[in-house]
């Protein structure tokens, strides 16, 4: 369940002197990291790594733009560590014990994915207290010529067959990081007439794949979801990191399709990054609830940043949780660049976060 790559993406700093003399990089980062990354660490919906050049030169700059590339990975750790950001109090509106449970469906997208990958029915990781299997949602990375993989599932609660689950994971394979990548926006196509709205294209590619797999036969993901939506039962779309965004189009593209039934919409996202525009923003203010999950120290959910021509923006009732606020269970002093910025977005850290005990979790994450 490696992120690592929108992680890196996140990070990036423009890295050049006011007036092109390279000063050393230690004194450069030592004196931009730590206020770049309080600006980012917050999981607000502005946060997003940058740097005016201009400003940090002291008028000296003249404005150039620079190429991006990653600060040194032990500086950027040190201070993170040396500011050990805190989460504020979450708000007490939430229904934590729903999240909470959301966040172990999450992970049990990425255990039928793992059972697949071993060559087993994915059906036989699927272990959702409460809930009963209905399908298995397979997708092919936007390419209808690749095979497909497990994403995640369809399930139906025990207790009140009107709740409807649909769990997607994050990236697992290298077509996905690549669609990841593709951040420039296209128009979603709504089905009910209105005028499109722009998402990130790579996801909305994927999304446009995916299909369910029940009792022997296969429907499209996007129908299925329309025509569930239409009834009125409760759909609960859940996803961590891409998996996330991907929740995120079902829920855009049901409340699109069936705007009087958008209040049984409810979205429930873990380290997802942005999807779409302010106009896509508003179509998910409709929704029912939409609970976007962050942890502070998670870059994920600061990319994509708004650019020229692509313009992206977070809906939904925050909920920033810290890795720093859980010293006895989180390790957040891994010297390993790749393994910290996984144990800071991994779904297994918003599962401890969250109360639960995580089934999987790389072992240098741990504390003893």
């Amino acid at each position: 369940m490696n992120c690592t790559a929108y992680f890196a993406a996140g990070l990036a700093l423009l890295f050049v002197s006011a007036g092109g003399q390279a000063e050393a990089q230690d004194d450069f980062f030592s004196r931009t990291l730590k206020t770049q990354l309080r600006k980012v660490m917050t999981c607000a919906d502005e946060s997003t790594l940058s740097m005016d050049i201009n400003s940090l030169s002291g008028g000296k700059g003249r404005g150039l733009f620079v190429p991006i590339i990653p600060p040194p990975p032990g500086m950027m750790l040190k201070n993170i560590r040396e500011i050990s950001p805190s989460a504020k109090t979450p708000p007490a509106t939430l229904d934590h014990e729903a999240i909470s449970a959301a966040s172990r469906f999450s992970a049990i997208a990425y255990d039928m994915y793992d059972a697949e990958l071993a060559g087993k029915a994915p059906d036989s990781a699927f272990d959702a207290p409460g809930l009963k299997l209905a399908g298995v949602i397979y997708g092919r990375d936007g390419d209808a010529k690749a095979a497909r993989t497990v994403f995640g599932f369809v399930a139906v609660s025990q207790t009140d067959p009107t709740q409807h689950y649909y769990v997607l994971r994050g990236t697992m394979r290298s077509a996905e990081w690549t669609r990841n990548a593709q951040a420039y926006q296209a128009d979603f196509v709504t089905t009910s007439g209105e005028q499109p709205f722009k998402v990130h294209s790579g996801f909305y590619e994927i999304y446009k794949g995916l299909e369910i797999e029940t009792s022997g036969e296969t429907w499209d993901f996007a129908d299925t979801v329309r025509m569930d939506a239409a009834g009125e039962d409760t759909l609960h779309l859940i996803g961590h990191s891409l998996g996330g965004a991907l929740a995120t189009l079902a829920g855009l593209d049901a409340a699109d399709a069936h705007p009087k039934h958008a209040g049984q919409l409810n979205l429930v996202t873990f380290g997802a990054p942005r999807v779409g525009d302010v106009a896509a923003t508003r179509l998910g203010a409709t929704l029912g609830s939409a609970v976007r999950v962050c942890n502070v120290v998670d870059m994920v959910p600061t990319t994509p940043a708004t650019s020229s021509g692509a313009d992206y923006v977070h809906f939904g009732t925050l909920l920033a949780l810290s890795s720093f606020d859980y010293p006895a269970q989180l390790n957040n002093h891994v010297e390993k660049y790749d393994v910290q910025t996984t144990c800071w977005h991994h779904i297994a850290a918003y599962e401890i976060m969250l109360g639960r005990e995580p089934d999987n979790f790389p072992a240098e994450c741990v504390l003893d």
